[in-house]
């Protein structure tokens, strides 16, 4: 997507809040968007909401431990996968994707994602919506509602109102009967499943693959989200494949995909130190720091770089 095309604008939008204690109204509550921010905004309001829930220092061990046996955290030093397991970070569960057939509009619940780790009750409303949109869903903790256009012509931010979760709202209605329709898939569109098949792939270290399931995923990915994740995993295959250049390209265009996405700033910074640009590298993963400056591996990975670059911190 091209950046000028992401609403610029410094303002404020809806979303609602389903608390997850059952005895709490289920309310409006405004969001600001700060100018330049569109994209990243509303899973950084919901960050820091989530984070009034903090885990224990049982709970980040067996989260941490969760994440040791994922991909590429095999081999992160223990403090570093410490502060990982702590973060705080927002989930994004599509509950209408943004698709043509639903004018590029999706409805989003954003959710805890430490919310099982963190041992947070079932939010019964939450799942209870997200089940008469069709997703059989477990929620932990509190869960907002969002609204979005988001395909490659433009990123904006909508409200989302009380009066939107009417069982007769249009948009329930129109998610409804396209899931009804057996030749009708909305549980996955064709960019999120090639980003599924991928991810598996890449897991079982068959980079080959996963990277055509990732460019197959670019080619048909219509939200800037998704398409940057696509770009930065291809990025990442590319550069197991010994291709730097080639993954430099992919992170960059990540970058101008999600320009507030910490993570496609550091695979750019990895592609730069692959091919012995260290100092460049240095840059990269500062940019991504400023956007996220709790992101304990992208800071380990700016070390390195100012070591290899001669550069003091």
């Amino acid at each position: 997507m091209d950046p000028s095309h992401i609403d610029p604008m410094e303002r404020d939008f809806v979303v609602v809040l389903i608390p997850c204690d059952n005895d709490a109204p289920v309310q409006e509550v405004t969001v600001h968007q700060p100018a330049g921010e569109a994209i990243g905004c509303m899973l950084k309001f919901a960050s820091k909401v989530f984070s009034a829930n903090r885990l224990s220092a049982s709970q980040a061990s067996q989260v941490a431990t969760q994440m040791r046996s994922q991909e590429g955290a095999k081999d992160l030093p223990e403090d570093v996968l410490a502060k990982a397991a702590q973060l705080d970070l927002a989930e994004v569960v599509p509950l209408c994707p943004n698709r043509a057939e639903f004018g590029y509009i999706g409805v989003n619940l954003i959710v805890d994602d430490k919310g099982v780790g963190k041992q947070l009750a079932v939010n019964v409303r939450a799942c209870g919506f997200a089940r008469s949109c069709g997703l059989v869903i477990e929620v932990r903790g509190d869960a907002f509602i969002a609204r979005q256009f988001d395909n490659d012509a433009g990123f904006h931010r909508l409200d989302f109102r009380l009066s939107d979760m009417a069982s007769d709202a249009p948009w329930v209605n129109a998610i409804r009967a396209a899931r009804g329709n057996p030749d009708v898939s909305l549980r996955k569109d064709n960019a999120q499943a090639a980003r599924d098949a991928g991810n598996a792939a890449f897991k079982k270290k068959q980079y080959a693959e996963a990277l055509q399931h990732y460019e197959s995923g670019i080619n048909a990915a219509t939200g800037a989200e998704t398409k940057s994740a696509l770009l930065s995993n291809a990025s990442a295959c590319l550069l197991a494949l010994h291709k730097p250049e080639a993954a430099l390209q992919r992170a960059r265009e990540a970058v101008d995909a999600r320009r507030d996405w910490f993570k496609a700033h550091g695979r750019v910074g990895d592609a730069l130190v692959a091919l012995g640009r260290h100092a460049e590298a240095v840059e990269a993963y500062s940019g991504a720091l400023r956007l996220a400056p709790e992101a304990a591996d992208v800071q380990q990975r700016l070390d390195e770089a100012r070591k290899a670059a001669g550069v003091n911190g």
